[in-house]
């Protein structure tokens, strides 16, 4: 019961601070003592004027060309339907090769209730994810994805945090 309320109190605060200005949230959190809490200037959203609140799931990977296609998108596949509900996904994959997010992705995580994506790295298909209003911040747009750049993505950690 007493996750429940939890759980009700942090949705109720996630569509609060959706709706608020986010010059004023940024000047708030500065006084708080955060001096570090916007997105570095490369990460931008796909259509501009989003705005994305919520929970954290942080995941992290880097490239490992030693893995088999299948193996990656396996592992890509997992990671998709581990994504908490009602949360926003940060990833960094420690490269500028690829895209990490796409159609099927996105579409994957909106039925899941995710609530975004954003990624210090690519993302492709992108008027199909702006059809899907799915809400995705990347460092760059690219037509690549993992198996057909020839690159394998291992990632490598995953963590929930509350930030």
């Amino acid at each position: 019961m007493a996750s429940d309320r939890t759980a009700g109190r942090r949705d109720e605060l996630t569509e609060r601070l959706g709706r608020c200005y986010t010059g004023a949230v940024h000047d708030v959190l500065r006084m708080m003592g955060h001096d570090r809490c916007v997105l570095p200037p490369a990460i931008k959203a796909i259509a501009p004027g989003t705005r994305l609140a919520g929970p954290v799931w942080t995941v992290s990977g880097r490239i490992d060309r030693s893995r088999a296609r299948d193996e990656t998108l396996l592992s890509w596949c997992t990671l998709l339907s581990r994504a908490p509900a009602g949360h926003v996904i940060v990833c960094q994959p420690n490269n500028h090769e690829v895209a990490l997010m796409g159609e099927l992705s996105a579409q994957t995580l909106q039925a899941r209730g995710v609530l975004g994506y954003v990624v210090d790295g690519g993302s492709r298909d992108t008027d199909l994810v702006l059809g899907q209003g799915f809400p995705v911040f990347c460092a760059f747009l690219t037509p690549g994805i993992s198996s057909s750049a020839g690159c394998r993505i291992a990632m490598a950690s995953l963590s929930s945090s509350a930030k």
